[in-house]
């Protein structure tokens, strides 16, 4: 396992060059890039990974590349299915609006809804 300093590091340097590509310099390009850059690296620990690849493919719905964000999340779930690539995926199918995604993801999102790991109260 990597230390989790650096893996903390790394995932708080990739949140913030993150929020300045799509926010400040409007660059989804970029985040994007970014992103599946630290997907790759942190796939050692799923934590990170799971959030770097949410990362990506809220950059690529940014801009509008709802092709290449299915084909960022099936590579990716076909490495790990992770919980939270699968909700985010379920949020995005949502503002994709196009049949295909919704159909994939709402029987994953009813599931994770309908599991008792799930906790009946919101924080």
């Amino acid at each position: 396992q990597p230390d989790a300093h650096v893996v903390a590091t790394k995932l708080l340097a990739v949140d913030a060059l993150w929020q300045h590509w799509v926010h400040r310099a409007k660059d989804p390009v970029q985040a994007a890039e970014v992103a599946l850059l630290a997907a790759a690296q942190l796939r050692p620990c799923t934590a990170a990974w799971q959030r770097a690849v949410c990362l990506a493919l809220k950059a690529f719905a940014f801009q509008g590349c709802w092709d290449e964000c299915w084909k960022l999340a099936a590579s990716e779930l076909a490495f790990c299915l992770s919980p939270e690539v699968l909700y985010q995926c379920g949020r995005l199918a949502y503002f994709d609006g196009r049949a295909d995604p919704i159909d994939a993801y709402l029987p994953h999102l009813h599931h994770l809804a309908s599991s008792p790991e799930v906790p009946t109260k919101a924080f």
